[in-house]
């Protein structure tokens, strides 16, 4: 099991996109305690922010890797239950990152074959 979430809202949206994303990823911790991350667009700078590590969401929340600039308006989150690799070995952990000149971070659940 693991745990996908994620949001877009629009530029004049009162939400508070970090609370939000906090929210969503202790929320999704149940299905995965192995690893989390996240990767966030920021439209104003055009920034891709992303972030991964073997840590349960709820102290995955409170570290420096996990940083949404303040004008984030869309996220994606994943908790990991690790099933094939070690969450230690950080390139297991989602999101993907590094494809196509960090342009793109994908997330998945299951296996890809």
């Amino acid at each position: 099991m693991c745990s996908i979430s994620g949001f877009s809202f629009t530029p004049t949206s009162p939400i508070n996109a970090r609370r939000l994303a906090v929210a969503m990823l202790i929320a999704g911790e149940e299905r995965g305690t192995d690893a989390s991350g996240f990767a966030a667009f920021a439209p104003t700078t055009g920034a891709l922010y992303t972030g991964r590590l073997a840590l349960r969401a709820k102290s995955y929340v409170r570290c420096t890797d996990f940083t949404l600039s303040t004008d984030t308006r869309t996220a994606i989150l994943h908790t990991t239950h690790a099933t094939q690799g070690s969450p230690k070995d950080n390139p297991n952990n989602h999101p993907l990152m590094g494809l196509t000149n960090q342009s793109l971070s994908p997330v998945h659940n299951g296996g890809i074959a």
